[in-house]
């Protein structure tokens, strides 16, 4: 129990010397590492090595949270935000949950989308609460075609930056995959630094498949964690934005977890130069979240 306090003493204090500024994955702690000539301090000796060494990996794991959030922004629409006709299309999205969906709500994650008075247009990602679970929604739509697509239920956790991505394949299918890339720190020194132990494998959340081509394309901008009600949108912040229109798509729901390993930043590393690809991160002058 001794050790365990300390332990956790000595990460909390060295955790905010790191979460402002780079990680350095070659940080040492002189102090703990003096060396111990008498015999009468070789169990202080022991227990200053273990907090080394404990020290260590709690700094190899945190993660300074370098860009902010943005919640309510709008980017002007463009060719690249979206899909060609009957070719692949992939939309990825990095936020943050500060809190879960109230009961019954869908909340935007990002949409681009026409209301029309008889049918609405466009495409977006949206997370619903159903009672005891929580759902991911894409809607995929060219008006009088496609609609709202829900996929499998996932355990969403507040203060946990997920990455969320939508794979059009042409005329195919459409598909939803889902990452955590890390969990906020619940101390007041790495509340705003990124646990990156707690990253998952991608996760295939299932598929749907088209039975007549849908072409989503519109004209409006894309819209950020935000809806015309305050009650619909995102109770947290989202931080990458990825939109792409690859040459191909991997070939399978294990490929293509690989692929997308990591989130927009990773993902948009994969394409080509002559690969239609729009990215997007929220500037460091935004505001941080808050708890």
């Amino acid at each position: 129990m001794l050790l365990t306090s300390i332990a956790k003493t000595v990460a909390v204090s060295f955790a905010s010397a790191f979460y402002s500024t780079p990680l350095n994955r070659h940080c040492c702690f002189p102090h703990l590492s003096s060396r111990v000539t008498s015999p009468t301090f070789a169990a202080v000796a022991a227990v200053r090595a273990a907090l080394l060494s404990l020290a260590l990996m709690t700094c190899a794991t945190l993660t300074p949270v370098d860009l902010a959030y943005a919640k309510g922004e709008e980017l002007p629409a463009t060719a690249e935000l979206d899909p060609a006709s009957g070719k692949p299309f992939v939309a990825s999205f990095e936020f943050l949950l500060l809190r879960l969906p109230q009961e019954g709500r869908r909340v935007t994650v990002a949409a681009k989308v026409v209301d029309g008075r008889a049918s609405a247009m466009g495409w977006g990602l949206f997370l619903r609460r159903y009672g005891t679970s929580t759902r991911l929604e894409a809607f995929w739509s060219g008006g009088e075609d496609g609609g709202t697509f829900v996929f499998e239920r996932y355990e969403f956790k507040p203060r946990v930056l997920y990455a969320a991505t939508i794979v059009a394949d042409g005329a195919e299918s459409l598909s939803l995959y889902i990452q955590e890339l890390g969990r906020l720190g619940e101390q007041r020194e790495t509340r705003r630094s990124l646990d990156v132990s707690a990253r998952s494998p991608v996760k295939y959340l299932g598929s749907y498949p088209l039975l007549q081509q849908v072409n989503p394309k519109t004209d409006v901008n894309l819209s950020i964690g935000a809806a015309r009600k305050r009650s619909q949108a995102l109770p947290g912040r989202v931080r990458r934005v990825l939109a792409a229109s690859p040459k191909s798509l991997p070939r399978n729901h294990a490929d293509t977890e690989q692929f997308l390993d990591g989130g927009p930043e990773d993902v948009a590393g994969k394409f080509t130069q002559d690969e239609r690809l729009f990215v997007w991160a929220t500037s460091p002058t935004k505001a941080q979240p808050s708890d």
